[in-house]
């Protein structure tokens, strides 16, 4: 499943809608080699994995932590 999802290719548009931002910083992203562009014939695809790399390695480390959530009390 992993092969087959490294395959999987989006357009810009919707490179752009899975990131949630707008088309051009994603060409942005590209220009300053922070995702890679893949062209197939005149389309310029990004790979899904490409895609999950770049999640990965911006999401605030936190997040992904597997420390228990602690609360915060005003006093």
């Amino acid at each position: 499943m992993d092969k087959l999802l490294e395959l999987s290719l989006v357009s810009i548009p919707e490179a752009a809608d899975l990131l949630s931002i707008p088309a051009h910083e994603v060409w942005w992203l590209i220009k300053t080699r922070r995702l890679s562009l893949v062209r197939i014939k005149k389309r310029n695809m990004i790979s899904i994995a490409e895609l999950r790399k770049f999640i990965r390695k911006h999401t605030y480390e936190a997040s992904r932590s597997d420390h228990a959530p602690c609360d915060i009390v005003f006093d």
